[in-house]
């Protein structure tokens, strides 16, 4: 873990955090201790297109912007407090940036998701049913556009930690969650026909963490 860079993200994600709940405050600003944002950032190109499935309050929208310059960015969550929360964080950059936020109902993808470069997917499949997971990758690969590339991160199944995290989940979200080990993300990407093109593990704290590119 580089500790100079994530003490830099708390520092930015600090900077805008006004207005939040104290507690989801807490969540908002010291979130890159517990996940890989450096990583993520690096297989990005700047000044590109994002769409970011599962934004929350925008703590990766507003890395990105800081240090991508993306062209535009668009986040959608399940949760309306959520995105005008983001909407709201956002309002507060310096620079005017092209972005939306939106609502969605956690299943159907908007078919404007083919107009953006990258597609980044960071602690939401393990909240999809086991029964969906698959078809949710080959909806997501149907409406993305040709060339484009999907980052997905999320728990791993495979190390022993994951328990770490079935146990935040159970407390904060109140959920039973579904996590995947790595290398059946993999496959579950190339049998969708996503070309993997980098895959890593890490350990953030205690939370056991997988990040995969992919190219369609």
């Amino acid at each position: 873990m580089n500790n100079n860079k994530t003490k830099d993200f708390v520092s930015i994600l600090k900077n805008y955090s006004d207005g939040i709940p104290f507690l989801e405050k807490q969540k908002f600003i010291y979130r890159p201790y517990l996940c890989p944002f450096d990583t993520i950032l690096k297989l990005l190109e700047k000044n590109k297109t994002i769409f970011d499935i599962g934004c929350g309050l925008g703590a990766f929208s507003l890395l990105a912007t800081k240090y991508l310059n993306p062209n535009s960015f668009k986040g959608i969550d399940i949760s309306k407090d959520v995105i005008e929360q983001a909407k709201s964080l956002y309002s507060k950059l310096e620079q005017d940036y092209d972005y939306i936020f939106e609502t969605y109902n956690g299943w159907d993808i908007p078919l404007d998701i083919g107009r953006y470069d990258y597609v980044t997917i960071i602690y939401v499949f393990h909240h999809i049913n086991p029964k969906n997971q698959k078809e949710f990758i080959l909806q997501l690969y149907k409406k993305m556009s040709p060339g484009s590339f999907l980052i997905m991160k999320d728990i791993n199944k495979a190390s022993p930690l994951v328990l770490m995290n079935k146990l935040h989940d159970l407390i904060i979200s109140k959920e039973i969650v579904n996590e995947v080990s790595k290398e059946h993300m993999i496959n579950i990407l190339s049998d969708t026909g996503f070309n993997v093109i980098y895959e890593s593990i890490e350990t953030k704290l205690w939370y056991p963490h997988y990040t995969i590119k992919c190219h369609k």
